[in-house]
């Protein structure tokens, strides 16, 4: 993926432990593909590490 490189190539050191964890968000998507999933809690589990990666982001921003 085209994405995913490109978000790689751009990483500053020193800043990896701040950059949103995608890998992380895109292996709870994923679950969607398993057969009869639970859509309401890999939605919950989605828009709950979501908010907690920008959250990180966030804090790491304003400390900085």
């Amino acid at each position: 993926m085209k994405f995913g490189k490109d978000l790689e190539q751009y990483k500053v050191k020193g800043w990896e432990d701040a950059y949103i964890d995608y890998k992380g968000l895109k292996t709870i998507l994923k679950r969607l593909e398993e057969e009869n999933p639970d859509v309401d809690d890999i939605d919950s589990d989605f828009f709950q590490a979501l908010e907690e990666e920008l959250e990180k982001v966030n804090r790491v921003f304003h400390e900085r």
